[in-house]
């Protein structure tokens, strides 16, 4: 049947593909973005896209709440808490939660770029707690990889494939909310765009 579906295109006349950027945001989960981009493209017939760097210029874009400008309309993906990640051997892993006072002098992998790295620091900060950053990386891939390892802990975002990491513990920070909420932003709408908003809509369901 693929073959005559192959033959049956050879034949067709072809079509004009409309080009749409997509500009998305790190760290956001390769899963269930895959899942989202996967029913966007079999949505849109002859369209061509193409993912670029969330602050490039682009059609839209999937990014994390405070990186919206002024100008910019925004639908709601999903939310997320942040999570203290130890290794599965460490002794606070033991615990339900981790106190402030648990941080203090406590070996960090520090990821650069993090919405929630200024709210902890502060925080820490006025409770007089200083972290001992050990390494200071860019993805969560490798500090997730780092803290396997035991050089330290890191901040992470909750999403569900994270959090199916072996050997890691996840443990909610007592006294401080840290959450990110994950974004469709655009300027004008499109019917490219609303195709992807309707399709927000239902994996949100």
């Amino acid at each position: 049947m693929g073959q005559a579906d192959a033959i049956k295109n050879l034949f067709s006349d072809p079509s004009i593909e409309k080009s749409f950027y997509l500009g998305v945001t790190r760290g956001l989960g390769v899963e269930r973005m895959s899942a989202l981009l996967k029913d966007f493209t079999s949505a849109q017939e002859n369209m061509q896209l193409t993912l670029v760097p969330h602050n490039e210029a682009c059609d839209a874009r999937i990014i994390i709440k405070e990186e919206l400008n002024g100008t910019e309309n925004y639908l709601p993906l999903w939310q997320e808490e942040y999570l203290l990640a130890l290794p599965y051997n460490h002794v606070l892993a033991l615990k339900d939660s981790i106190a402030l006072q648990d941080l203090d002098g406590l070996p960090f992998i520090k990821r650069s770029p993090c919405n929630a790295w200024d709210s902890l620091n502060d925080t820490l900060t006025l409770a007089g707690i200083t972290l001992d950053i050990r390494a200071k990386i860019q993805t969560i891939d490798y500090a997730l990889g780092l803290v396997h390892a035991g050089l330290g802990c890191a901040l992470v975002p909750a999403s569900p494939e994270i959090l199916n990491k072996f050997e890691i513990v996840f443990l909610p920070i007592e006294g401080i909310s840290l959450v990110r909420e994950v974004v469709l932003a655009y300027q004008d709408s499109s019917d490219i765009v609303d195709t992807l908003k309707q399709l927000i809509i239902k994996h949100r369901q």
